[in-house]
């Protein structure tokens, strides 16, 4: 009798794991809100561009200078090529500066409209080549650098956040041209993801001074 009931009972499991269907799993049957990750990058600097010819990069840092209205950055442009470069910062408007800028409570900014400098313009190269064969660009040896400072706009305005935990949001624009009396590279930000157009500072925010003799672009 034992026999016959151990028997019957084996039947039936059997039977019931032929017909029940298979329990999902429930990562298959859940779907999860994807989280926001909201983290600073802690680099002191930010790489903005690279080319063949040369490297950008701010520095994120704000420099005051007792004999400037407002305050300032610091880009560092490093030759990777294998010969002189020479770049172009004669023009106020015509290298890389700090844009817009803003206090934000989250370390992004949600809108990124911003209308950037574009490269469309005509460039006499014949003229450009000549000026760099003749020094009268600021020349950068190989694997050496040359640092610039340049306003931020806001004509003087403080750059203070008004409430605790802000982020200070810089955005970039403008242009660079960059030669080795060859090659002309003219970069503009349209060229690059947007991530490499911002620099975000956490507050409270730490004051450089610029250091003497340095290279700081005005307006003519």
């Amino acid at each position: 009798m034992i026999k016959k009931m151990a028997l019957l009972l084996s039947f039936v499991t059997a039977l019931l794991s032929l017909t029940s269907k298979p329990l999902k799993a429930q990562s298959d049957t859940i779907k999860e809100k994807p989280s926001v990750v909201l983290k600073v990058d802690t680099a002191s600097e930010l790489l903005i561009y690279k080319s063949y010819l040369f490297e950008i990069y701010v520095e994120k840092s704000i420099y005051f200078d007792s004999k400037e209205k407002n305050f300032l950055m610091k880009f560092t442009i490093n030759n990777i090529y294998d010969s002189l470069i020479g770049a172009n910062l004669e023009d106020f408007w015509k290298v890389i500066y700090p844009g817009k800028w803003g206090f934000y409570k989250v370390p992004f900014r949600e809108v990124t409209d911003d209308e950037l400098t574009n490269n469309d313009f005509d460039i006499d190269k014949s003229s450009f080549f000549k000026k760099y064969r003749q020094n009268g660009f600021s020349m950068i040896k190989p694997g050496e650098k040359l640092e610039y400072f340049r306003e931020l706009s806001g004509s003087g305005a403080k750059i203070e956040p008004k409430n605790k935990g802000e982020y200070l949001i810089v955005s970039f624009d403008g242009i660079l041209l960059i030669t080795d009396g060859n090659m002309l590279d003219s970069f503009t930000l349209n060229n690059i993801v947007v991530k490499s157009r911002f620099v975000v500072l956490a507050t409270p925010l730490k004051f450089k001074t610029i250091p003497l003799n340095a290279l700081i672009i005005k307006k003519k």
